[in-house]
């Protein structure tokens, strides 16, 4: 591939990845929204009160109320099982979700020679230590599968907006839960900016 094909593409790429990172920030604001949503129903308040309570309450920190909840009220090992699965791939997404928008260039980016479609995030410039430095190679392809797996979070947390006192059935609202897509990336064992 000569230089010209190789910048018309990483162009194309650059364009794909900034539109991949617009709709995974509204999917992850999707599962924010149904985070609180279930807040509410497994805390039993009226929805003043858990906007009162809850309020500003970010990913990370509704999960732990939920999980105290479930805790504390002895809530059915089924409810628990399901959620947990899901918690877990919601903070996969959010730690490199926060990794990406913290460190990815905007404007000015590097991608790589030999795949054009994989760009360099990298929190080199930040890091307090050479040897805590993490590079990524990655592109929108990455981000569309941190979307899809968003998108399949909130169906699969759709079951838990029914009342605690109800039998629990897991599940997707809609139909056949879809397999996870998103698995978190290695970062490179060498930063190209370490040299």
């Amino acid at each position: 591939m000569d230089g010209e094909d190789k910048f018309a593409i990483a162009n194309e790429e650059h364009d794909a990845f900034l539109r991949e990172l617009g709709r995974l920030t509204l999917a992850w604001a999707d599962i924010e929204s149904i985070l609180f949503k279930i807040l509410k129903n497994y805390a039993d308040v009226s929805w003043p009160v858990a906007k009162a309570l809850f309020s500003g309450t970010r990913a990370r920190a509704a999960i732990q109320f939920i999980r105290a909840i479930a805790e504390n009220t002895d809530m059915s090992r089924k409810r628990v099982d399901d959620f947990d699965e899901i918690f877990r791939k919601i903070g996969e997404i959010n730690t490199f979700r926060d990794f990406v928008v913290h460190h990815v260039d905007g404007s000015a980016f590097e991608f790589e020679d030999s795949d054009p479609t994989k760009r360099y995030v990298s929190d080199h410039l930040r890091a307090s230590r050479l040897a805590r430095t993490k590079t990524y190679l990655l592109g929108s392809s990455t981000l569309i599968e941190m979307r899809d797996d968003c998108e399949e979070c909130c169906w699969r947390l759709h079951p838990h907006l029914t009342p605690i006192s109800q039998e629990f059935h897991p599940g997707s609202g809609r139909g056949d839960r879809q397999p996870w897509r998103f698995k978190p990336p290695q970062p490179l064992l060498v930063s190209k900016w370490s040299e």
